[in-house]
């Protein structure tokens, strides 16, 4: 399984991240900031998790391939925070950097 995190445009004080995921069946995602579970109350899943292949292209096939945005609430702009999404047994621990107005910078890895 690999997983793809990539953060988008959010409103201030909070981190929008669209997610792909290369498996046989979409995983449950686990979030964490700095190590501690995130209230499922603080993500926000603009598009659940949901094949990237309409039902209709897919025919007898399998999907294998899931995507889904999240935005995650309730953060201090200009704080630098890990975040961490489990799926299965992958890790991707990216750290995003709020700024002022809601704009960030990004480091990340890919598994």
């Amino acid at each position: 399984m690999k997983i793809f995190l990539v953060p988008r445009a959010a409103p201030r004080g909070s981190v929008r991240i669209w997610v792909g995921v290369l498996a046989s069946q979409p995983p449950v995602l686990a979030w964490r900031v700095d190590g501690i579970p995130i209230a499922s109350t603080r993500i926000v899943p603009l598009r659940p998790l949901a094949s990237a292949i309409p039902a209709a292209l897919l025919g007898d096939r399998l999907a294998d391939n899931f995507t889904g945005v999240f935005e995650i609430n309730g953060l201090d702009s200009g704080q630098v925070y890990n975040f961490t999404v489990d799926a299965s047994t992958n890790e991707v621990p990216p750290v995003f950097r709020l700024l002022r107005g809601g704009v960030y910078a990004t480091s990340f890895s890919f598994c």
